[in-house]
């Protein structure tokens, strides 16, 4: 609705879902049906490497809550 009241001309083209509700089961596929507009839950882990200590099964299912934190700690790099 944000999105509509700043930019009513264009259209929503993609949802992407992210945080702690966007590993809520099968969500993407839920609010795509509701509101007809493909939505994909964004994993910002996908192409990083990682401590092989690290349990990737956890990671995995929490790796959507980091996209804020991932994104802070990259700053660093865009300069």
């Amino acid at each position: 609705q944000f999105f509509y009241s700043v930019k009513p001309s264009i259209p929503v083209q993609q949802i992407l879902l992210c945080g702690g509700c966007a590993n809520i089961t099968d969500i993407d596929d839920i609010v795509e049906q509701t509101l007809d507009i493909p939505t994909n839950v964004i994993d910002p882990l996908a192409n990083l490497d990682c401590c092989p200590s690290i349990d990737k099964t956890l990671l995995k299912l929490e790796s959507s809550s980091f996209l804020v934190a991932l994104g802070l700690a990259l700053r660093q790099f865009a300069h």
